[in-house]
């Protein structure tokens, strides 16, 4: 019989520790609460999976306009290159005339002196 005296006061002890941890936790508030957290883990796990989603979806349409604005800047910086080969071109082409006429001048002139 000492037994059962024993296991009521264990069970005693139980009860008293889950009385004082519910009121612990606010009065049964915050009990509740874990358990809500417990049942809506898997909602939470999709809510911050779909809000990963919206960022990325933010980040990749970031990242397509720069590249699309990079695209865009590269393709007249090429343009401007072209125009600049050309005026270089141009420019080495009258440069070729003028030194051509200078040494045309220069035969000239030593002709005329008599050198």
């Amino acid at each position: 019989m000492t037994g059962w005296a024993a296991e009521p006061q264990i069970t005693s002890t139980v009860v008293t520790s889950l009385v004082a941890l519910v009121i612990g936790l606010g009065g049964g508030g915050g009990l509740v609460a874990l358990f809500k957290v417990s049942a809506d883990r898997g909602k939470i796990v999709v809510e911050a999976a779909q809000g990963a989603v919206i960022v990325q979806t933010s980040v990749i349409r970031d990242m397509q306009a720069n590249q699309d604005r990079m695209q865009h800047d590269m393709d007249s910086l090429r343009a401007e290159r072209d125009a600049l080969r050309a005026e270089f071109a141009a420019l080495q082409g009258a440069r070729d005339a003028e030194v051509a006429d200078l040494r045309s001048e220069v035969a000239r002139l030593r002709a005329d002196v008599g050198m």
